[in-house]
């Protein structure tokens, strides 16, 4: 900021009076400064005032602060004052590499040398680069040692600033020269997206370096499932799960790998023992529980056991505390009410199934958010009323408004009759959990 460029100008011009008024300011106006306080200690040179500094710097990852109060000193040219703040800092890799960077430019190269060596040494255990100057600093520590730490963090950076190809290669390079199970697991989840296999791969080698490693199972288990092979990934994620089953981190990833090996009993009865702490994003566990009981509900549909069907589509309203989500004020349970319209219809409970109906039509009138659930009730609803040219005319305005959504092309297809069509637009979505409840409806429907 200009009052910390300030104050440091008066210091370095030798106006001390001015510097320690304008230290003063600052902290009046912003006492957890740390900028400020460490100019103090830089004025007087005070033991006590260093303390003081270092006393104000409470946070998880305190060698962050001093990192980045570093950066700012190199960005206002001082790479002195940089260098000073680092000296105080805690043992940390990422402060190792910049005062190794930082005497490069002194032209110190043995000292740079040595603290280079000292950053490659440590454990990435907690490091988290994310800094565009940390950037340049990485550059030149891969152009000296070229170790797969510095690649890795580079890779970080990289990945994190969105240029992924430049992340790819670093991590590519890094080969298997690792002996830390976390960098598997990272470069798993950055290789997921476009070479499942190397995915597995690198979960499986996470898993060989540390039999302990619960996050390097659950992502392998998410993989396996991708591949279409749900026993394994049913299998992997089954053996950490037991081992502390009152673990919700390990019991929802596998109440979901039940669900999408078809095991959905299984998967009700897992969550209705787990108690999810609330988190932005708990509602997927809630979302599970409500697809589970209507793929229960649907189930017994199939089978002519209305009643049972009826209770689960009751149940799937629910919003049990323990799964760590509140119910909205007005919840999404429109596929709740038309798979309940059907099994209405089927008790001959005319008046009831009118009523869902008319609801139904309410909600898809009202709601313009376009999900696939309206979407897809919608064109159900029409294909029931035998409207061919309203059905195809809805279908084809949809398909061209999500032209790669696969759900539409399958139901389209399947309404049009072409069987090749409908057989690979099919294949693209039978392995996803997310559709099943979706290509259910359209089943019990058509």
């Amino acid at each position: 900021s200009a009052r910390e460029a300030a104050i440091a100008a008066f210091r370095k011009n030798g106006q001390t009076a001015k510097a320690e008024e304008a230290i003063s300011e600052l902290l009046q106006i912003d006492p957890l400064n740390h900028f400020a306080r460490f100019e103090n200690y830089l004025l007087f040179k005070h033991p006590k005032d260093l303390e003081t500094f270092k006393n104000h710097i409470r946070g998880e990852l305190p060698a962050e602060t001093f990192l980045q109060l570093a950066v700012n000193y190199f960005n206002y040219g001082l790479t002195g004052d940089a260098l000073q703040v680092l000296q105080k800092a805690p043992s940390n890799p990422l402060v190792f590499y910049w005062q190794a960077y930082l005497y490069h430019l002194s032209a110190k190269e043995k000292k740079a040398a040595t603290l280079l060596k000292k950053a490659e040494k440590l454990s990435p255990y907690l490091v988290f680069p994310f800094r565009r100057e940390t950037a340049e600093v990485l550059q030149w520590a891969v152009s000296k040692n070229n170790h797969w730490k510095s690649r890795y963090y580079l890779a970080l950076i990289y990945w994190n600033r969105g240029k992924i190809k430049k992340a790819a290669s670093l991590f590519d390079s890094c080969e298997n020269k690792a002996e830390y199970a976390p960098f598997y697991v990272t470069r798993a989840k950055f290789f997921k997206s476009t070479n499942l296999q190397k995915a597995i791969r690198d979960c499986q080698k996470a898993i060989e370096l540390d039999k302990n490693e619960w996050r390097a199972r659950i992502m392998l288990s998410a993989l396996y499932d991708e591949s279409g092979d749900q026993t394994k990934s049913l299998k992997t994620v089954e053996t950490v799960y037991r081992k502390n089953p009152d673990d919700y981190r390990l019991a929802v990833p596998y109440a979901k790998a039940l669900y999408r090996s078809g095991k959905y009993p299984e998967c009700l009865s897992v969550l209705d023992k787990t108690d999810v702490l609330p988190f932005e994003g708990a509602g997927g566990t809630r979302r599970l529980f409500h697809n589970a009981h209507l793929m229960r509900a649907m189930q017994y549909f199939t089978q002519n056991d209305f009643q049972k069907a009826l209770q689960h589509t009751q149940k799937s309203r629910l919003w049990p505390e323990h799964l760590g989500a509140g119910k909205p004020y007005n919840p999404l349970e429109v596929d709740a009410d038309y798979i309940e319209m059907l099994i209405r219809e089927k008790m001959n409970d005319k008046d009831k199934a009118e009523t869902l109906h008319l609801k139904i039509k309410t909600f898809l009138k009202n709601d313009k958010t376009g999900v696939n659930t309206d979407n897809l009730i919608t064109a159900l609803l029409l294909i029931r009323e035998n409207n061919k040219r309203d059905t195809l005319s809805f279908l084809q305005n949809w398909q061209s408004k999500s032209p790669d959504n696969n759900l539409i092309c399958w139901v389209l297809a399947r309404f049009e009759g072409d069987a090749k069509k409908e057989k690979k637009c099919f294949n693209n979505i039978k392995n996803n959990s997310n559709y099943r409840v979706y290509i259910e409806m359209v089943k019990i429907s058509l």
